[in-house]
């Protein structure tokens, strides 16, 4: 049996984008070809709800509470699924230790604002208390100007952590596109969500080659 790879999208912060990110990332590997998984821990079910609102089939989503989630990941592994994303709660507990555990690499979400920011680095202690490697990607970043960007790129340089070079900007196509239950490629293929959407999921899929160095410049 081949193991899984497994992502745990976390972050303290409520209102990081973590369902957003775990969706559009499980359908950006459902449309490369890869069996795909979503195992949601938030009480808040959001991806649960997503799946509802979905016609297709793949990716299958799972709610369960957190004790029930090693179990889960170990199911899902004996079913072949070759990416699991768990999408977790908005605040740190237990269950977010868990899940950065059990996980391949940790995918944080973060507003390029100052109080995400500050608060991000109670995600990272629990990351190191896993001994998870994780990975940075800005969320909701603004579409126009890259002052906020660099200046969030500035700030967290301390923290020794990759920062993605690709970010989910502020577009209204990922709110609509999850109004369907489908992700932002398949809502509209040619759109710059989209495209911000695919590359994204391809520096995920490619850790840990260079592509995830962390980004010093602010363009």
């Amino acid at each position: 049996m081949t193991e899984p790879d497994i992502y745990a999208v976390i972050s303290q912060k409520g209102g990081s984008g973590k369902t957003t990110t775990s969706t559009n990332l499980a359908v950006e590997a459902g449309l490369t070809g890869k069996r795909a998984m979503i195992v949601d821990t938030d009480p808040q079910g959001s991806s649960g709800t997503w799946s509802d609102l979905r016609e297709e089939p793949f990716p299958e989503v799972i709610t369960t509470q957190p004790s029930r989630l090693p179990r889960e990941i170990g199911r899902a592994a004996q079913r072949g699924f070759e990416v699991i994303i768990i999408d977790t709660p908005g605040h740190t507990d237990m269950s977010m230790l868990t899940a950065a555990q059990l996980a391949t690499l940790v995918v944080i979400p973060c507003r390029p604002q100052v109080f995400d920011l500050a608060s991000i680095r109670m995600t990272l202690d629990v990351c190191r208390m896993a001994q998870t490697p994780a990975v940075i990607v800005f969320s909701a970043a603004p579409t126009r100007g890259h002052r906020l960007v660099g200046i969030a790129r500035e700030l967290l340089s301390d923290e020794k952590v990759p920062i993605l070079p690709t970010m989910l900007r502020h577009r209204t196509a990922f709110a609509h596109a999850a109004t369907y239950g489908l992700g932002v490629s398949e809502f509209t293929p040619r759109s710059s969500a989209a495209a911000e959407a695919r590359a994204f999921a391809a520096a995920v899929f490619a850790w840990p080659e260079p592509a995830l160095t962390v980004v010093s410049d602010t363009s």
